[in-house]
């Protein structure tokens, strides 16, 4: 915790070099706006990097947590039935609620790893995002770079059309070879 708190404070230390560089940035030159832009992109990728880690911390502290518990009512459940003289019953039902835990101990799992993939795709989103604003901006302002993307974009389209066509034709296929 004391570590995390650091780790805060420095991002918001470099959060705000960051925005004294843009304060104190000299004039409209592409070289200083590039450097700005690098900065505040390694600024959101430690940011990321670090919310990152504090939740993969965060579900490993209470996987371990939930771990323990599950440890302790299992000891106290065993404990508890050994003096009793044994029901045939009770150790059926120790062991079904065991294997209870154990399946939402997996969903859990299954859960945080699902919770991190979102936050990952989100990223990518959020990145593949901002480059296309980029390449969009740079295209208007660079005659070339537009037709480029112009170019990329007709292959983009002619490539789908393409992969469509023999998908549908392998579809069709297979449905005449299953009916004949």
């Amino acid at each position: 915790e004391r570590l995390e708190s650091e780790l805060t404070a420095c991002l918001e230390q470099l959060a705000e070099l960051n925005d004294a560089m843009s304060r104190h940035a000299s004039g409209p030159g592409a070289i200083s706006l590039h450097t700005l832009q690098r900065h505040r992109e390694i600024l959101h990728d430690y940011s990321a990097e670090f919310q990152k880690t504090r939740a993969s911390i965060k579900v490993a502290r209470e996987r371990a947590s939930l771990l323990d518990t599950v440890r302790s009512e299992i000891r106290h459940h065993r404990d508890a039935a050994q003096p009793a003289g044994g029901r045939a019953g009770d150790a059926s039902l120790l062991r079904e609620r065991n294997a209870l835990h154990h399946a939402v101990r997996l969903a859990d799992e299954v859960i945080g790893r699902a919770q991190s993939t979102q936050g990952s795709l989100n990223d990518q989103r959020t990145m593949f995002a901002n480059i296309r604003g980029n390449l969009l901006t740079l295209g208007t302002k660079l005659p070339v770079i537009g037709n480029l993307i112009g170019a990329i974009g007709a292959r983009k389209r002619r490539d789908v059309l393409v992969l469509g066509g023999t998908a549908g034709f392998c579809f069709v296929l297979l449905f005449w070879a299953a009916f004949m």
